[in-house]
């Protein structure tokens, strides 16, 4: 899914890949995952940068995720839903 946004991407900039959970998803199972995986995927694709949950998920090794980002010049940032 990474590889293929990058394709979709336009001119001016890289994409953001968006990881958040469902509205009214179960918070106790199946939550959305970042990890250092996910990072060189969305360097590979040519997005700009990650926007995770900032409450539900789950950050899988967060040094080498922000080692990893940093390396490639992605920014990784927490959205929160009020």
């Amino acid at each position: 899914m990474i590889a293929r946004a990058g394709t979709l991407k336009r001119p001016g900039g890289g994409g953001v890949l968006v990881k958040l959970a469902k509205i009214g998803q179960d918070h106790r199972m199946d939550l959305p995952g970042v990890g250092p995986e996910t990072v060189r995927a969305a360097a590979a694709a040519g997005l700009a940068g990650l926007a995770v949950d900032a409450h539900f998920a789950t950050l899988i090794n967060r040094d080498a995720v922000r080692a990893l980002a940093d390396e490639a010049g992605l920014f990784v940032i927490g959205l929160s839903n009020p």
